[in-house]
């Protein structure tokens, strides 16, 4: 009960969430792979 209301309730709110962690990754791991051609 609780699950589905919250479901309902914050959907658009852990999209958007999801989104920005997303991003976030994929920026860290480009980052990564600069810095990892820098050093060779």
């Amino acid at each position: 009960y609780m699950l589905g209301q919250l479901r309902r309730v914050v959907t658009p709110e852990v999209n958007a969430i999801s989104t920005v962690l997303l991003a976030i990754s994929v920026t860290m791991v480009i980052v990564y792979f600069i810095l990892n051609q820098r050093k060779n």
